[in-house]
């Protein structure tokens, strides 16, 4: 084995935010999962809210029948609304990203996204699901409703963010790709410059490569009126060091949303 092998990758790292806690321990290359993971889990999620909602109608059901005798009706409906509404959601979100069709419309699709993932984490420890795996699946689910629910070609802005731990080869690739003020690539250290960097540019659209917990931890707070195509990268020498991203779903991301329908224009590769 050469030096240069022997030499430890960690001298060379700048873990990032979500890595604060990484001890050098092996992690995977690549995280891929299909969005089937996810909507599992989420099921599971949903078995268990509708059961805890049941739950709660029964322990009160006898006290609010001795106030009034209607109340108890009133709080069983309620109950039975609540988990149809859940139920429905569910369905309506599984229905879009399977026929990649807009099946959501009026429904606030964020917040259940977010309900769904926070409380999927809980499931997957249980059911010892890497974490990853599951931020992937959900990263599929999201790319297909953004898909489903934009309008094509219709952001006269792209930023495409690009993480500082990207191997240097593929970093100059992209950045050559810039197209004046339709298409901007900007480098970020984390989810804090990053969404400085949204605020100063004032994009119309984003594409955002990162791993797996930056991409989950940023989508939550990036304006909903902003589409974000989200594209996880590859790190064969573990965390935040010389990752590695496919630079044909950054054309297709930006094809997709720009209003220039070439995408980016550059080398492929």
């Amino acid at each position: 084995m050469s030096n240069v092998e022997e030499k430890p990758q960690s001298q060379r790292r700048v873990l990032g935010d979500q890595w604060r806690e990484w001890k050098g321990e092996r992690t995977p290359a690549d995280a891929s999962a299909s969005p089937a993971l996810f909507f599992g889990i989420a099921f599971v999620v949903l078995c268990c809210a509708t059961i805890c909602v049941a739950l709660a109608a029964y322990l009160v059901l006898p006290r609010l029948a001795s106030f009034h005798p209607h109340a108890g009706i009133a709080a069983v409906t309620v109950a039975a609304l609540v988990a149809l509404a859940l139920w429905y959601w569910y369905l309506c979100l599984v229905l879009t990203v399977f026929l990649k069709r807009n099946v959501l419309y009026l429904f606030p699709r964020k917040a259940l996204r977010t309900f769904l993932l926070r409380h999927s984490f809980t499931v997957a420890h249980i059911l010892r699901v890497d974490a990853d795996r599951l931020r992937h699946a959900f990263i599929k689910v999201h790319n297909t409703i953004v898909h489903a629910t934009t309008r094509p070609r219709s952001a006269s802005k792209v930023l495409i963010l690009l993480p500082r731990c990207l191997r240097k080869d593929i970093l100059d690739d992209i950045r050559a790709r810039e197209r004046g003020s339709a298409v901007i690539c900007d480098v970020v250290g984390g989810g804090t410059q990053a969404l400085k960097t949204i605020k100063e540019k004032r994009p119309d659209a984003i594409v955002a490569v990162a791993c797996e917990r930056d991409l989950v931890a940023g989508l939550r707070d990036v304006p909903r009126s902003v589409p974000v195509i989200a594209i996880p990268n590859q790190r064969p020498e573990g965390p935040c060091v010389n990752a590695c991203v496919d630079v044909r779903a950054i054309d297709a991301a930006v094809s997709f949303l720009a209003c220039d329908a070439q995408g980016l224009s550059g080398r492929s590769g």
